[in-house]
């Protein structure tokens, strides 16, 4: 039998005009017509601007306008932010990346700043919180890992540490190990001991600037109400009280981290505990609570933790989602509160943008 040579088909026959209207008709055919109806694609953009014109007048705080600071989509999920204590003109800002490592800026108040980073060659670039020891500014630290079990997490390597003011970062070798592999914060109080909420070893406490750590909070201390060992956030309150939550409990020290209390009774039950202490009343603290993956409340207390007053949630714009969860199904990942630093009444929240 002879052999027939078969053609293979040039480029053009393989990526030209009719293979790109058949790509088209596969990807957008309506199959109840049986053909693309192009003629939707000019109400599908009516609709994009109607959206658009909408939530641009529908700002969530009236008089207050937002300028795109960078890092302008080099520097990943930016979740930690840090203003250099040792630049007096407050230009200087540091910034760190769940999947980009650490950058900075020294023009943070230009049009467009400038964002370099710090070290690309560290040995983990998932930098989750950032802070300073307020007892010398040069000194200071962040730690890695994002622990809220979202697919594209990206594991942490511990804390690090700065001695010459974020020029240069070395990793503590005390905390090479799993216990640090997912932290969620790192503060440090005015005598510069160190804390750090993990995981899964609860919150650890280092008063010699790392080199050895103590587990303060979490379960197994016999501390009531403490069952968890996934910490959530640590506060330091302006007279040096330390909060602390945990999977669905509330803490309070009053001797800088030491020892804790029992949970407190905050009136929201939930599992993810956000808190926020008000820079000028150390008696005002507040929290907000997810449960299911959505805002469960917000809560406050005005006695030092003594007692907790339920709060009302904001109401959110967007017209597809429930008014109380500002956070659309999210707040297990997508949430965070801050307190007003001359006003202790006026609290900040936030989740995530409608559009």
């Amino acid at each position: 039998m002879k052999n027939v040579a078969i053609r293979e088909p040039n480029l053009r026959e393989r990526d030209g005009a009719l293979q790109a209207i058949q790509r088209d008709v596969m990807m957008m055919k309506d199959p109840a017509l049986g053909i693309v109806p192009g003629e939707r694609i000019l109400v599908a953009k009516k609709y994009k601007d109607q959206l658009m014109q909408s939530s641009a007048n529908l700002g969530p705080l009236t008089g207050v306008s937002w300028d795109e600071q960078g890092p302008n989509n080099q520097g990943g999920r930016t979740r930690a932010l840090m203003v250099d204590p040792n630049d007096v003109s407050g230009n200087t800002v540091f910034a760190g990346s769940v999947s980009g490592g650490l950058w900075k800026t020294t023009n943070i108040n230009a049009a467009s700043p400038v964002w370099t980073p710090v070290n690309d060659l560290l040995s983990n670039l998932a930098v989750i919180s950032i802070a300073y020891d307020p007892s010398n500014t040069q000194v200071m630290y962040f730690c890695t890992g994002e622990g809220y079990n979202n697919i594209d997490n990206v594991r942490g390597l511990g804390v690090f540490k700065s001695t010459n003011g974020g020029v240069t970062w070395t990793q503590i070798a005390s905390t090479n190990n799993a216990t640090f592999y997912y932290c969620q914060k790192v503060v440090v109080n005015s005598a510069g001991v160190v804390f750090v909420a993990t995981s899964s070893g609860g919150l650890q406490r280092s008063a010699n600037g790392g080199t050895t750590w103590t587990k303060v909070l979490g379960s197994g201390l016999l501390i009531t109400g403490a069952t968890s060992n996934f910490c959530y956030d640590v506060e330091i309150a302006a007279d040096g009280d330390v909060y602390s939550s945990l999977d669905g409990s509330v803490h309070k020290s009053t001797n800088a981290g030491v020892t804790f209390g029992a949970a407190q009774t905050i009136g929201v039950a939930g599992n993810r505990i956000e808190l926020a202490c008000a820079p000028n009343d150390s008696n005002y603290v507040y929290a907000v609570v997810e449960a299911g993956g959505a805002v469960a409340g917000i809560t406050r207390t005005i006695n030092g933790g003594t007692s907790w007053t339920v709060r009302t949630e904001p109401d959110d714009v967007d017209p597809d989602i429930l008014a109380a969860d500002f956070s659309r199904g999210q707040a297990w990942y997508d949430l965070t509160v801050a307190v007003d630093p001359n006003n202790r009444e006026r609290l900040f929240v936030g989740g995530i943008d409608l559009l």
